[in-house]
C-alpha cells in the first residue's frame, strides 16, 4: 500500500517510499519567497514565475501510520498550497504558522461525469466533489497517479470539498486504471514503466487538464448540480506520482518531447500547484 492510498500491481513506487510534496504558488514579484528551512527549487521551477512554498519530506511511513499520521499532515500542506488560489499573498512565515481547522461544509459529488475535448477527439470521465450549500467556489483539478482513475483519493476530494474548494478527479485516457485491465501480473511493471515514461501520456495528460480549464460550461450543463459553483478565476493544480508531474508541467518546467526541446505545456489560468512524489531531477 501507498502511503497514499492503495496502489494498483505495477505501481512505480515501494511502500517505503518517501512522501515529497512541493508547493507552488503563481506571483508576478520573481523574488524567491522560501522557508529557510525548505530546500530550494530546482533551476527550472526558479526561473518560472513561481512562489516556492517548499518540499516537504514526510519520510518512510509504514502503511499502518497511513491514517494517524500522513492523510492529516498532506490534507494540512494541501490547504496552505491552495490559499495561492486567494487574492492576496501570504508570507512563509504565516503560512507555516496556519493552524489546520476541521471543514465547515456539507460534501457532495456528482460522478461518471463525460468531458468530451472535440479537439484531440477524447473523452475524459470525472468525479466532482464539491461544498454545500450553493455558491461559487475556488476550484482543484487533481491528476492521479498511474493506474488510478477519477474515483481514487476520495480523502482528498473529501477534505478540499468540506474546507471550500469544488475538487475535480479526472481519469486520463491510457494511462488511467484501464491500461493494466486484463494484462498478465507479470507484465504490469513494463507496462507501468512504458506508459510512465512516453511522451505521449505527458502532453495528453497536460491536454487533458487544459481541456477541463477549457470548458468549465460544458461540465456544469453536463452536471447541473455544479452550475455556479466553479469559480473559473481561482484554480489549483494537484496530482501524486505521474499526476504531479503533469501539475508541474502546468505550472511552466520544460520538459523535452520528440521534436520539441524544452517544450512548454503550461497554462496561464492555474494559480497554485500542489505535487504529492513528484518526479527528481
Amino acid at each position: 500500500m501507498s502511503p497514499l492510498g492503495p496502489r494498483p500491481h505495477g505501481s512505480l513506487f515501494k511502500p517505503t517510499d518517501a512522501v515529497h510534496v512541493s508547493l507552488f504558488t503563481r506571483t508576478t514579484h520573481g523574488a524567491e519567497a522560501r522557508h529557510p528551512d525548505l530546500p530550494a527549487p530546482s533551476p527550472q521551477v526558479a526561473s518560472r514565475p513561481l512562489l516556492y512554498l517548499g518540499a516537504i519530506r514526510l519520510g518512510h511511513i509504514a502503511p499502518t501510520a497511513m491514517i494517524g499520521r500522513v492523510r492529516p499532515t498532506i490534507i494540512f500542506l494541501a490547504i496552505l498550497a491552495l490559499a495561492g488560489c486567494g487574492a492576496r499573498p501570504v508570507s512563509p512565515a504565516a503560512i507555516a504558522a496556519q493552524p489546520a481547522t476541521p471543514g465547515a461544509f456539507a460534501v457532495r459529488f456528482a460522478d461518471d461525469i463525460p468531458l468530451h475535448d472535440a479537439a484531440r477527439d477524447r473523452t475524459l470521465t470525472l468525479r466532482v466533489w464539491y461544498p454545500e450549500p450553493a455558491g461559487r467556489y475556488p476550484v482543484i483539478i487533481f491528476s492521479p497517479e498511474l493506474g488510478r482513475s477519477h474515483r481514487a483519493y476520495e480523502y482528498l476530494g473529501q477534505a478540499w470539498a468540506a474546507r471550500g474548494y469544488v475538487s475535480i478527479h479526472v481519469s486520463h485516457p491510457g494511462s488511467d486504471i484501464r491500461v493494466f485491465a486484463g494484462k498478465a501480473f507479470w507484465r504490469l511493471k513494463s507496462i507501468a514503466k512504458e506508459v510512465a515514461t512516453a511522451p505521449a501520456t505527458w502532453s495528453d495528460r497536460t491536454g487533458d487538464v487544459v481541456a477541463i480549464l477549457d470548458h468549465f460550461a460544458a461540465l456544469e450543463r453536463a452536471a447541473p448540480e455544479l452550475n455556479g459553483r466553479m469559480d473559473a478565476n481561482r484554480v489549483g493544480i494537484a496530482g501524486h506520482s505521474l499526476g504531479a508531474l503533469t501539475t508541474l508541467l502546468i505550472a511552466g518546467v520544460p520538459i523535452d518531447l520528440p521534436g520539441r526541446p524544452t517544450a512548454d505545456l503550461s497554462d496561464p489560468r492555474p494559480l497554485a500547484f500542489l505535487a504529492f512524489s513528484p518526479p527528481g531531477p
